[in-house]
């Protein structure tokens, strides 16, 4: 609807044809490197933003406006979200095309206390390794 609505306008057609573009490149969405997707997912959000803009302008809105569009239209939470949900949906495509497997671990029920214990160690490793995260997302 684009084209249609904003027939005759260059940079809206120019803007939305590189978005269209970055979403046709299946090459990067499908890449195994997480950096490039979240990459992908960055352009998006820009060209989006850079479309929105431009569109805004056509329509005589003022860039302070599109700003704040801009700042608050796509939350970093939804983009953290998103690039895990691709995550998750390449690891079920790999183990699907048999080319990742879950791990699974064999318990030996007969030993309660050393199960707990296994658990605990477990967890703390976990949760240091989730600290540590954070800690590298903040410095960022």
């Amino acid at each position: 609807m684009v084209e249609i609505e904003f027939y005759g306008e260059q940079e809206v057609s120019k803007k939305f044809s590189a978005l269209l573009e970055t979403y046709n490149d299946v090459g990067r969405w499908k890449s195994e490197d997480p950096d490039v997707r979240r990459r992908v997912f960055q352009d998006v959000e820009d060209q989006v933003a850079d479309l929105l803009n431009e569109l805004g302008r056509v329509l005589g809105y003022r860039l302070e406006q599109i700003k704040l569009l801009r700042g608050g239209y796509y939350p970093e939470a939804f983009s953290v979200r998103d690039v895990q949900e691709a995550e998750i949906r390449e690891f079920i495509q790999q183990l699907k095309r048999g080319e990742k497997a879950v791990p699974i671990d064999v318990l030996d029920v007969r030993h309660p206390r050393k199960i707990l214990e296994q658990a605990r160690e477990t967890n703390e490793v976990l949760s240091a390794a989730a600290l540590d995260e954070v800690k590298q997302e903040g410095a960022r």
